[in-house]
């Protein structure tokens, strides 16, 4: 399951949406009020905490997991950067390992909606892939990258224990302040 079984994330994908949304250039001070939903287009997109949260930065978004606000700002910055982001952290990726039959998952953007089933992105995906639904599918061994990615900055790959090769290791250029954060 570790490898071959795909998955919505889910909420999971929140702190890697939030790096997509420092690293484009949102402030995280930057806060949206949360009634409990968020009107897109003419559908009301709903927080699991259907009561709200009140005013959220992007700390008490993540901490208190508010789907409103990752609504809220993933629509400015568009869902092509969060795609190049999770991709960046592990998302989507197979990774280089001595097994057969890994299943990568998929991230979704504007021009794989297109590819795949000839339609256009609409606003309503990228709500839904921000808090990891819709078409959005991982394994959990990339979740498990994402979150050492996130926890070191570093290009982290997973590697079996008795793997041959050594770790690769490399910088994965978010600032320390970000990751920090």
């Amino acid at each position: 399951k570790v490898l071959k079984g795909l998955y919505p994330p889910g909420s999971t994908v929140k702190p890697m949406v939030a790096m997509a949304f420092l690293e484009a250039g949102l402030d995280p001070s930057a806060s949206v009020g949360c009634g409990g939903g968020l009107r897109v287009g003419n559908r009301v997109f709903h927080c699991w905490n259907r009561r709200g949260h009140g005013t959220v930065n992007m700390a008490k978004g993540i901490y208190q997991s508010c789907d409103v606000y990752f609504y809220h700002f993933a629509q400015r910055i568009g869902m092509d950067r969060i795609a190049v982001m999770a991709r960046r952290l592990g998302l989507g990726q197979q990774f280089d390992l001595p097994v057969l039959g890994q299943s990568y998952g998929t991230v979704t953007d504007p021009a794989w909606k297109q590819r795949k089933y000839g339609k256009p992105w609409a606003t309503f995906d990228t709500v839904n892939a921000t808090i990891g639904q819709g078409y959005m599918l991982t394994n959990p061994l990339q979740l498990a990258v994402m979150s050492a990615r996130i926890a070191s900055g570093l290009e982290l790959t997973p590697r079996l224990l008795h793997s041959p090769a050594g770790p690769k290791v490399r910088s994965l250029g978010i600032s320390k302040e970000h990751l920090d954060f």
